[in-house]
């Protein structure tokens, strides 16, 4: 009888440790559709081209091309900058956003403001939007300045986005108009914004670091931490948080769980040995390492 109870067991164990890696799978061949919002301005707006010639419309060829399932909304803006970002956020996440890629800075440069100033707002950007999502994959698009504003601002403005990469650990797209700032061919009379053949250059360059994030993206029951790049487990919701574990804890997990169980079943005390257990959940919610619970409001 009891060769048989432990038959069972190990069954159940290795059918549960098999069990996320096959849904990771399974999730993988059928992803969810996935939204891309870009928070720009006129690059992103596209002035001075057709809508449908700005890089996050040929963003959207691309991933139909790629085979993904994702949808571009594009938020830009003319003449916007990061304070005008910060005051269109809530507007913009109001729309579902898996991914979110902030284009803004430019204009800040271009109008000679304070690049402590321009750190701050694309903070708080990035801060507000991981508040309404904690799962929302951040994508942030580095801009450099023309040589005629100064060497000393040109230095201090190209390392506001490196540093902002840094301290709030979002993805890095190192020069928007790498191949496209400056080369005539590629942008418009007023050699700021780019012309039809210079969004898909931009597009290249935005391409070769989003797409990777869209093929990583999965459905709901895993999300990408951003932080750590490691897939999760969302087991489900008590008390108003939401659990999340990697998937190596989560296999820890549930060893320990189906030791305690089969120990209690030949335990003196088998109130002690599943109160035990409940500790190793609890000590498994308290770790910190990237994939913490959340209380519902920050859903």
């Amino acid at each position: 009888m009891r060769t048989e109870l432990k038959m069972r067991l190990a069954r159940w164990l290795v059918g549960l440790l098999a069990l996320p890696l096959s849904h990771a799978v399974l999730k993988g061949d059928q992803p969810e559709s996935q939204t891309v919002v870009f928070l720009g301005d006129s690059l992103a707006a596209g002035l001075g081209v057709e809508r449908e010639e700005a890089f996050p419309s040929i963003i959207q060829d691309k991933i139909n091309q790629a085979g993904l399932s994702c949808q571009v909304q594009n938020a830009g803006f003319s003449g916007d900058t990061t304070a005008g970002g910060v005051r269109r956020l809530a507007w913009v996440l109001k729309r579902k956003a898996d991914v979110l890629v902030i284009e803004l800075g430019g204009n800040d440069g271009l109008r000679g403001l304070a690049t402590e100033e321009t750190k701050k707002n694309l903070g708080i950007i990035i801060d507000r939007a991981r508040k309404a999502n904690p799962d929302m994959r951040i994508v942030l698009a580095g801009m450099q300045m023309p040589q005629n504003m100064g060497p000393e601002y040109t230095k201090a403005y190209q390392e506001i986005f490196p540093a902002v990469v840094k301290e709030k650990e979002v993805t890095l797209i190192p020069s928007l108009l790498e191949g496209v700032g400056g080369v005539a061919e590629l942008n418009q009379p007023d050699l700021i914004h780019p012309n039809p053949e210079g969004h898909q250059r931009v597009a290249e360059n935005v391409w070769k670091v989003l797409e990777p994030l869209l093929r990583a993206g999965v459905g709901d029951w895993f999300s990408h931490a951003e932080t750590r790049n490691i897939l999760v487990y969302q087991v489900g919701r008590c008390g108003g948080i939401s659990f999340r574990f990697s998937l190596i804890k989560m296999r820890l997990l549930i060893c320990g769980l189906l030791f305690a169980v089969f120990f209690s079943v030949r335990a003196a005390r088998p109130k002690v040995v599943m109160l035990a257990a409940g500790g190793v959940f609890a000590s498994a919610c308290d770790l910190d390492d990237g994939v913490a619970s959340y209380p519902h409001e920050y859903l």
